[in-house]
């Protein structure tokens, strides 16, 4: 007999009802559970990511920015040192008896000429004397006294006066007395890779050592100096690196392009042909220099490709560089070499990555198989509550068609069984009853 009962969707039948219902009980706490394990993950990652990028910002400042500055300041420091020990020389020199009485007008050409030819020998680089020359000049700019090497044009009687760097010189020492030095600038020898700096001592009067009006004169000591073989020195320091050293008088050294300093041998050729991490280091020491005068500009910058470190000092060993900006050592590196030590950081980071992903593909697998679980084992509990009483609607459609001869499920411990128990009662209760009307 054919079922009388009405023809529903999956979704609008009691066993969807009852399949939906099991599903949603089971899979909701699952789904709230994996939702929040792939918050508090891509949370967590999201923490542990801005923690790597602090730290990579960190170390770049106070490891690997910090280290390049700290050598850059090295080799200022150690210029001064050298510098400073040549200084103390000219000093002693300035303020030996035979200067003293040479520029006071009471000594002897002939000695004095000897006694410089002396102190020029005793300072030396390689088989050079460190100075260039040694000569005793009065307030007017009469050289009184010289001794230099072969190739200086300098006679005794040359009236200076009228030169520009000597006047440069005598106002500096005019401002730095008796506790500092004259600078007049610096000039290149390419032929053999040095720069003979200009620097000029106070004489000074026995009778009043500090006055600045009662000084006897100038004892003018141009130096040489290997600024590129130094720089080249510490370049070696620091892998793939390039130092660069300048004052306001011109580019003094380039390990990456030798020639410069003695193409560039003027501050304003050297400004006009700057590179891009020269011109940002300059910037740099000029915000330095405003937030803090005082202080002497250091730290680094990045640059492109690069990331460099730099100082800048006023001083000089003993000598005053008021008047100039003093000497800047630039110390740069490539920054896939100047930060390859923090490639684990980006290693980490990347595990972090690959971490998460791996978490959210996991949950998202445990959600799919528990959701088909689900699916399974919901729709077999719904059957197992729903086909007995598919099957007693059965049987009650052919009880109402008159088939009292139907048979019933076998009846189950349960509300289901008592209600197939009970409908068996009630279809027995009616054949008997069809029996009595038919007698």
């Amino acid at each position: 007999m054919a079922n009388g009962g009405k023809q529903r969707s999956f979704f609008s039948s009691l066993r969807g009802k009852v399949t939906m219902q099991m599903l949603s009980v089971a899979l909701i706490p699952v789904i709230i559970v994996g939702v929040l394990a792939l918050y508090f993950s891509i949370s967590a990652e999201s923490q542990a990511n801005d923690s790597v990028d602090e730290a990579r910002t960190t170390m770049q400042e106070d490891v690997v920015g910090r280290t390049l500055g700290n050598e850059a300041e090295s080799m200022v420091n150690q210029l001064s040192t050298m510098i400073g020990t040549i200084v103390l020389d000219i000093t002693q020199t300035a303020s030996s008896p035979n200067v003293i009485q040479l520029a006071g007008g009471a000594g002897d050409v002939a000695t004095t000429t000897s006694f410089l030819a002396t102190q020029r020998s005793l300072v030396s680089l390689g088989d050079q004397s460190v100075f260039g020359e040694l000569s005793v000049i009065d307030n007017t700019g009469t050289v009184l006294a010289t001794a230099h090497e072969e190739g200086i044009t300098r006679n005794v009687g040359e009236d200076l006066s009228d030169d520009s760097w000597y006047q440069a010189m005598n106002a500096q020492l005019d401002i730095a007395g008796s506790s500092g030095m004259a600078y007049g600038g610096s000039e290149r020898i390419e032929e053999d890779q040095l720069i003979r700096l200009r620097f000029g001592m106070f004489i000074p009067n026995p009778a009043a050592p500090t006055a600045v009006d009662q000084r006897l004169g100038m004892l003018f000591a141009p130096m040489y100096m290997n600024t590129g073989a130094m720089a080249t020195l510490y370049s070696g320091r620091v892998t793939d690196s390039t130092v660069i050293c300048y004052t306001s008088t011109g580019l003094l050294a380039d390990t990456n392009d030798t020639t410069r300093p003695f193409t560039l041998t003027d501050y304003d050729q050297w400004e006009a042909n700057r590179t891009d991490v020269e011109s940002a280091v300059v910037a740099a020491i000029a915000d330095d220099l405003e937030e803090d005068p005082s202080a002497a500009p250091s730290g680094y910058v990045i640059v492109g490709d690069d990331v460099a470190g730099y100082y800048q000092s006023s001083s000089i060993g003993s000598m005053n560089l008021s008047t100039v900006s003093g000497i800047t050592v630039i110390l740069s590196q490539p920054q896939t070499t100047a930060f390859a030590s923090l490639a684990s950081l980006d290693t980490l980071e990347d595990d972090l990555n690959s971490s998460t992903n791996t978490m959210i593909l996991t949950v998202a697998l445990v959600l799919a198989i528990v959701i088909i679980l689900g699916l399974i084992v919901s729709f077999m509990l719904s059957n197992s509550i729903t086909k007995p009483v598919a099957q007693l609607t059965e049987v009650a459609d052919k009880v109402s068609m008159g088939d009292l001869d139907v048979k019933l499920p076998p009846p189950t411990d349960d509300e289901i069984g008592d209600l197939t128990q009970s409908f068996e009662r009630m279809v027995t209760a009616v054949r008997y009853l069809s029996q009595d009307e038919e007698k």
